[in-house]
């Protein structure tokens, strides 16, 4: 019974991937059934899933625009490439290292997945659809699943305990706390027929998710989302693509969520005394996690002194250890060496770099879900569990080709143009971006 629901569920998810893009892969991300397995009890579920979604992904970009053409792939796209291509390289020294070759392969196939489903589905509705899209659905399931934690109510009493939903697989704090982004998204932006009620609708979540997320008592996401909040105040004040009714909506939207949030917290003093137990931890080193997290680093360090070139293979760190580094840099130095390090810090600065050069809202929220992500990579999760990671950078890429694409277009236009009829004196041609 379990198993037919379980297909149900990966049946309805592919349907909705083509239907609704965004709303499909936002779904992918919260559902407990798509994760690796550990060793060799992976459920074969969680590991083909991604594999139907690519290939949903792929057909609808076929039907919709055809087969991708060279002006469709990035830099990126090709530093991911390049950085698949030492994937066998990684399994086959992690199988020298009696790792599991088939968890080796799932790990980083997890990953890879979302990125190329996250690309080929921009590419076939358009970046604009996609973000509108994702953004809504994830304030939809966020709402969900903090509800459902909290209607199960299984963290336990203790002040470092944490609101969880038993053993799902769910980065449960993470995906609330960017579900919290998403809410801001559709407040600060959405223009469309419906937006108005789809505004009200994410302005009463987001109180919600931040009252959620301060019960998932977890400091990485409480500072990157600090960060992520700030970034986009200080894009919002200083954009000369935003106007100011859009950046009056979007202060006041952050507003009513952290006050709404915090006012709810303060009805529960429970909610205060773990933060504070959990950040009062972080100025001493002789706390268990602080203590585990030195150790690693120091693990990480010597694993990567013993095969700096390509690391001792995905998985190889948890296999030895029993544990992970709670850092994607970290991780991948010691598990694929020094060339997968310097290929995978391309394909993660170049997304947030390209980002950084448009004033587009849809780029200002990507680039801040990108900073709120590469933050808490770096103090939290495994590899395979920055499944989210891997879509933001695919929305960069494909926002990157977006604005290169409308750059040519008006190129090729001005040109013509100017061929056609004598150019008005004074005037000149001005490529901008569209607000994509």
């Amino acid at each position: 019974m379990e198993a037919i629901i379980g297909v149900g569920a990966a049946l309805l998810l592919v349907a909705l991937t083509f239907i609704r893009p965004g709303a499909g892969v936002a779904l992918a991300l919260c559902m407990p059934m798509i994760h690796p397995g550990i060793g060799p009890e992976a459920s074969w579920l969680g590991v083909a899933t991604p594999g139907l979604l690519l290939l949903s992904a792929f057909a609808k970009a076929i039907i919709s625009r055809g087969f991708p053409d060279q002006n469709s792939i990035s830099f990126i796209d090709i530093a991911m490439m390049a950085w698949m291509s030492l994937l066998p390289v990684s399994v086959l020294v992690a199988g020298l290292h009696e790792i599991s070759i088939m968890s080796s392969m799932r790990i980083v196939y997890m990953a890879i997945t979302f990125y190329f489903v996250t690309r080929l589905l921009c590419y076939s509705v358009g970046v604009s659809q996609f973000c509108q899209s994702f953004m809504l659905s994830s304030v939809v399931f966020g709402v969900f699943i903090t509800a459902l934690a909290l209607h199960l109510d299984e963290s336990a009493s203790e002040f470092t305990a944490r609101l969880t939903i038993g053993n799902t697989y769910i980065g449960l704090s993470n995906y609330i706390t960017y579900a919290l982004l998403c809410a801001l998204y559709v407040v600060f932006y959405m223009k469309d027929s419906v937006a108005g009620p789809l505004r009200m609708v994410s302005l009463v979540s987001a109180p919600f998710l931040f009252y959620g997320m301060l019960l998932c008592n977890t400091r990485g996401v409480v500072v990157a989302l600090i960060l992520a909040l700030i970034f986009l105040l200080f894009r919002t004040i200083f954009s000369s693509r935003i106007s100011r009714q859009l950046a009056v909506r979007g202060i006041v939207g952050t507003f009513i969520a952290v006050v709404g949030g915090v006012t709810a917290a303060i009805l529960n003093p429970e909610t205060w005394a773990r933060m504070a137990s959990k950040f009062a931890q972080l100025g001493d080193s002789g706390g268990d996690s602080e203590a585990t997290r030195i150790e690693h680093i120091t693990d990480s360090f010597d694993m990567f002194a013993s095969s700096p070139l390509v690391g001792q293979g995905i998985g190889s760190f948890e296999k030895l250890y029993t544990a992970y580094p709670h850092n994607l840099v970290l991780e991948t130095m010691a598990e694929m060496g020094l060339m997968g390090l310097v290929l995978l810090m391309i394909v993660l600065v170049g997304s947030m770099v390209v980002t950084l050069r448009y004033q587009s809202v849809n780029a200002m929220f990507i680039s801040a879900l990108l900073l709120f992500q590469l933050f808490e990579s770096q103090v939290s999760l495994a590899f395979w569990m920055n499944k989210n990671l891997f879509v933001f950078v695919g929305m960069a890429t494909a926002l990157h080709l977006l604005h290169m694409s409308s750059h040519r277009s008006r190129k090729v236009g001005g040109g013509k143009k100017r061929r056609g009829r004598r150019q008005r004196v004074g005037s000149r041609s001005r490529s901008q971006p569209i607000g994509a």
